[in-house]
């Protein structure tokens, strides 16, 4: 099921309201954008959604989670991508199932929204808000010295039920490869939160090979000025971050970190598991911020805000009733 945007036109929405509604096997369900023009939004309201084995329900430009690769895929899409929201009382993607929203080069990426009782992402499924970068994004002159540069964040990513829970290396993320671009921010409620199996939060920035290319092409030596990470916000009577799964805002480049906030009544970080925020490049580190009735860190398990470059680094705060840190956390 798709609409589709192949000009200056807006790709129409797509609205979706059953009993049942389950996709398999690759099945699509896509708001799409090949030009100038924005893709439209999907929502869809059920008893019950599931994708499975692949599928997808996206909007904006069709691509995996690994980004655009310029031997793989076309360029030429510079449209916003739409919103796309599902709510029904239990929702799971499991076997590499997505929900995307993706722009291209100076397009903005939508707000993605799940609303459930039981939000569960398995097996490598994920939910993205992403910007990339292609070889033509300096032709939309962003590197000129006259060009207006507007700051702009990628859409957001909310999770908001009962029990949230990621699972088998699932994922949420919003990354931008874009100068001036921030990444969306990330906002997870509920009853439970848990992250575990090496699953992962994410709000970063990323360089771009194309954005390095022009940048030597036309000769520019000044800082690239990528924008930065989004916030990453959970609150839950109880959130679980496990078994090398990570809650982080980070950045590759010369854009900071961005902030972490989790409220909880109990928060247990424990077998490798990370709440980070910390700069890899030029950027500095963010913030992290934990208000919790009792904190509990055991094997391994860390909270950090680093920087491993030239940036400065981040800032933890706790305040919690009780804390326990052990078995070398």
């Amino acid at each position: 099921i798709f609409s589709e945007s192949l000009a200056s036109g807006q790709a129409g929405d797509i609205n979706l309201a059953v009993a049942e509604l389950v996709l398999d096997n690759g099945a699509k369900v896509q708001s799409i954008m090949r030009d100038a023009g924005s893709a439209g939004s999907v929502t869809a309201e059920a008893d019950s959604i599931r994708l499975a084995n692949g599928s997808t329900i996206g909007s904006g430009v069709p691509l995996p989670s690994t980004g655009y690769n310029p031997d793989k895929h076309q360029p030429g899409a510079y449209g916003d991508a739409g919103d796309v929201s599902l709510k029904a009382p239990s929702i799971l993607l499991d076997s590499g199932s997505s929900v995307s929203s993706t722009a291209l080069d100076i397009g903005r990426s939508g707000n993605i929204t799940l609303t459930g009782d039981d939000i569960r992402l398995d097996g490598h499924a994920y939910v993205s808000s992403t910007t990339d970068a292609t070889q033509l994004a300096g032709r939309y002159g962003i590197f000129n010295p006259d060009f207006e540069q507007e700051v702009i964040r990628n859409g957001s990513i909310t999770l908001a039920g009962g029990n949230v829970n990621l699972t088998g290396g699932s994922f949420l993320k919003s990354t931008t490869r874009m100068p001036y671009r921030l990444a969306g921010n990330i906002s997870l409620t509920g009853d439970r939160v848990t992250v575990g199996d090496g699953s992962s939060v994410l709000s970063n920035t990323e360089p771009s090979d194309m954005i390095a290319a022009w940048r030597q092409h036309l000769g520019i030596t000044s800082a690239p000025n990528y924008g930065d990470a989004g916030e990453v916000a959970i609150e839950a009577p109880s959130v679980t971050i496990t078994e090398k799964s990570r809650v982080a805002s980070d950045s590759f480049t010369d854009g900071d970190a961005g902030s972490i906030s989790i409220k909880a009544d109990t928060l247990e970080v424990a077998d490798n598991g990370r709440v980070y925020a910390g700069a890899l490049n030029a950027g500095n580190g963010g913030e992290i911020q934990i208000d919790a009735g009792q904190l509990r860190l055991a094997r391994q398990g860390a909270i950090v805000a680093d920087v491993r470059d030239t940036g400065d680094g981040g800032t933890v705060h706790i305040q919690a009733d009780e804390m326990v840190v052990n078995h070398g956390s």
